[in-house]
């Protein structure tokens, strides 16, 4: 982590937040909008305060990838939904899930040596 404690707190909250959200959603049931946003941003914004930590990178790869599965369900199930105007979009954040998963797994720590 860089900076001070108040830096890995404010992350902590950005993704206990984040966690919250989706916790508040139904297993199984899809994501709305407001909640993709509202859980994309609180970790962005974790991703962004600390670009080290590999909790923050997990956590908005992981979403990202939730949202691209619920969006493919959508597509195969209403093959008419066009993906730039799905209501399951932010396809904004897909291009940069991808690239973020590779990130997360290259910023965990290294695992304990024998």
């Amino acid at each position: 982590h860089q900076g001070g404690g108040d830096v890995g707190l404010l992350t902590k909250c950005l993704l206990k937040m984040g966690n919250w959200r989706l916790a508040q959603v139904a297993p199984g049931a899809p994501l709305t909008r407001d909640v993709q946003q509202a859980v994309l941003t609180s970790y962005q914004n974790a991703t962004e305060l600390d670009p080290d930590s590999y909790k923050g990178w997990h956590a908005w790869a992981l979403v990202n990838f939730r949202i691209m599965e619920q969006l493919m369900h959508t597509r195969r199930s209403q093959p008419s939904v066009s993906l730039a105007h799905s209501p399951t979009q932010p396809l904004s954040s897909a291009a940069a899930a991808m690239s973020s998963s590779g990130r997360s797994a290259s910023s965990s720590p290294p695992p304990p040596q024998s």
